[in-house]
């Protein structure tokens, strides 16, 4: 009796598991769209976020040269680009992927989606690091006028 109640309770699991994996296979394609569009947005928010960055950084360059020209400086060198791996991957993704549209509609494939998300994180990495090259020139320029200042 025992045995069979082993069998029974054996095949009972076997049927659940099967029917929750075609639930499950039926699900995942769906989630997985869903969860790669909320990385997309997420990405291209902080993409704006770090293009804003960016901008300001130029407009305080601008500001920083025309008082070097006003005060006959010389201005500080701008930093070498970082050389970093990770940069130069971004760098090669978005020169390669500049003929891709990142515009992705409700008919678009999860690799449609992926490939716009990573479009999406190298074009923010390129500009991160371009952002930072920007403020560190502009703090350097700063340091500049302190000392023309104090001299």
């Amino acid at each position: 009796m025992s045995e069979k109640v082993l069998v029974v309770s054996s095949r009972r699991r076997r049927v659940r598991s099967r029917s929750t994996d075609r639930l499950t296979n039926a699900i995942e394609p769906r989630a997985q769209m869903d969860e790669a569009r909320e990385r997309l947005e997420r990405s291209r928010s902080i993409a704006r976020d770090i293009e804003a960055s960016l901008e300001i950084e130029k407009t305080r360059k601008r500001d920083l040269v025309e008082t070097f020209l006003r005060v006959g400086a010389v201005i500080p060198p701008a930093p070498a680009p970082e050389a970093s791996a990770a940069v130069d991957a971004s760098s090669l993704t978005v020169n390669a992927s500049t003929s891709t549209s990142m515009d992705i509609d409700a008919s678009s494939s999860l690799e449609d989606v992926k490939r716009a998300l990573a479009l999406s994180q190298a074009t923010a990495r390129t500009k991160l690091a371009e952002a930072r090259r920007a403020r560190q020139h502009n703090d350097d320029m700063v340091a500049a006028l302190d000392k023309l200042g104090r001299d």
